[in-house]
């Protein structure tokens, strides 16, 4: 969509598939993060069969944090109109995320540490509010730039009389 100014527009679709995006993306991350963290950042002594483990399971994980994600409406909102609402509902479902790493690691006979569970959800839940507050706060400094910038071209003027 352009607008009257010429720009283009994201819409609220785009904007939606660029989120669920960054949410596989950030997920991927995070869990790598953590593997990669447990073994003190030394890739080489990462295991095989850890990286094996990671690469079968990963986008699985992707997958069932973007239904749940879904679930809980995650995908509903708009990017400038998030608040604290979307932060409890983030948190809501990392609480049931939390509950399914918990359960699903001992139904498939997963081999990680366990310190990667708990590393990941935390990083992973850490990225998702960066992703959906990062917006807004970017829109919030890009406001108050140019509310400076403004002031800096005014010219103070005295009216005698």
């Amino acid at each position: 969509m352009i607008t009257k100014s010429g720009k283009s527009k994201a819409t609220v679709g785009q904007k939606c598939l660029l989120i669920v995006f960054l949410d596989v993306l950030s997920i991927c991350a995070a869990y790598f993060a953590a593997l990669w963290l447990r073994f003190d950042f030394q890739f080489n002594d990462i295991g095989p069969h850890y990286l094996d483990t990671y690469a079968w399971c990963i986008l699985p994980w992707c997958g069932i944090c973007l239904s749940v994600f879904g679930l809980f409406g995650l995908y509903g909102s708009i990017w400038s109109y998030v608040s604290t609402d979307e932060l409890i509902r983030i948190l809501k479902s990392y609480v049931v995320l939390a509950g399914l790493s918990l359960v699903l690691p001992i139904l498939l006979q997963l081999s990680f540490p366990r310190s990667v569970y708990v590393m990941g959800l935390v990083l992973s839940c850490v990225c998702t509010v960066v992703i959906r507050f990062s917006y807004r706060m970017l829109r919030y400094i890009h406001h108050h730039m140019n509310k400076l910038q403004q002031l800096e071209l005014q010219e103070n003027v005295m009216i005698i009389g």
